[in-house]
């Protein structure tokens, strides 16, 4: 075993593992000028193998996942199809948000795990941000109807008498009444929270957008 491979030591052409373009023109045309023989077995024909198998071998493969990315869900790398949008139509606004957060949600719960983030500061920061974000968007953002952006429960709206009519709050006959007042004013510390959850949303999105280069695999 060791005389067989000493002979292969000294028979196997001494191919270098990097060469500059013009440097390996050179190699290939001593070479094969020195040792035709060797250099054919050991380098033309791999080569010509190689060709052939490409050859029949790529457009299998091609073809293979040309069907799997169209007909296999969990291969439709170009769908995203956000949890949390129920079938229904929907504005662009809202589709750019819940699909980015999407992108984040499943890159958090299939890939977060096999990069190394803490070797850089610049990519513990992006780890971080997606922590606080996928947090954010999966225990906060659901509760925006109910709290405010800190958390603070939302005053429930009062209910006005069926018989003053369903926009009796907007009917000059009832404004001076206490519990249309009432109403009014919990409206409007409504409207405000959802500016806030507005603000908040951009810059959540923004800050997405800030490390989306890291969120990949």
């Amino acid at each position: 075993m060791k005389n067989a491979r000493e002979i292969w030591n000294k028979w196997k052409l001494d191919k270098p593992t990097a060469l500059g373009i013009g440097q390996w023109d050179d190699w290939h045309a001593e070479t094969k000028a020195n040792y035709p023989i060797r250099y054919f077995l050991q380098d033309t024909v791999p080569d010509k193998i190689d060709d052939v198998w490409r050859y029949f071998y790529r457009p299998t493969r091609d073809a293979y996942w040309w069907i799997k990315h169209r007909v296999d869900p969990k291969h439709r790398y170009h769908v995203c199809r956000p949890r949390t949008l129920k079938p229904n139509y929907y504005d662009p606004r809202t589709m750019i948000l819940h699909s980015s957060m999407e992108c984040l949600v499943q890159f958090y719960e299939h890939a977060i795990d096999q990069i190394v983030w803490d070797d850089g500061e610049e990519r513990l920061h992006a780890y971080n941000e997606i922590i606080a974000i996928y947090k954010w968007w999966t225990e906060e953002y659901p509760n925006r109807d109910n709290n405010f952006v800190n958390g603070d429960p939302l005053p429930k709206h009062v209910k006005t008498p069926e018989e003053w009519g369903f926009m009796c709050m907007f009917n000059d006959k009832y404004r001076d009444e206490p519990i249309v007042k009432e109403w009014r004013r919990v409206s409007d510390i409504h409207s405000k929270s959802e500016q806030e959850w507005y603000d908040k949303t951009e810059e959540m999105l923004i800050r997405l957008m800030k490390i989306r280069l890291y969120l990949w695999i």
